[in-house]
């Protein structure tokens, strides 16, 4: 689940920096997905088989699915290697346009 929350993450700052216009974040599908697997992670710690790790179980997959509906064409796998990339090496995140601009 955590690597699922890095990857909505990632995908959501790859669209801030490629210019893509992201909704406002009460409206915003990925916000929604990433709040899902945060919720997920903490009910996942509970007991394997309790009620609390089913309700998590279930809630990582409906926000797996929905996050697969939400990945489009559009989305673009380099800006996501890009973004991790900065974010690894401690650096702000640079627009594409930017990047182009600057022949990096």
């Amino acid at each position: 689940m955590r690597d699922a929350l890095g990857v909505v993450r990632l995908l959501y700052a790859a669209r801030k920096s490629a210019g893509r216009l992201v909704p406002p974040p009460e409206v915003d599908p990925l916000v929604g997905i990433g709040g899902e697997l945060r919720a997920a992670l903490v009910l996942g710690r509970q007991e394997p088989g309790s009620l609390g790790y089913r309700a998590g179980v279930a809630r990582a997959n409906d926000a797996l699915t929905r996050l697969a509906d939400a990945v489009t064409l559009v989305d673009h796998l380099p800006d996501l290697v890009r973004v991790a990339r900065d974010r690894v090496a401690g650096r702000p995140v640079v627009s594409r346009a930017k990047v182009a601009r600057s022949g990096g």
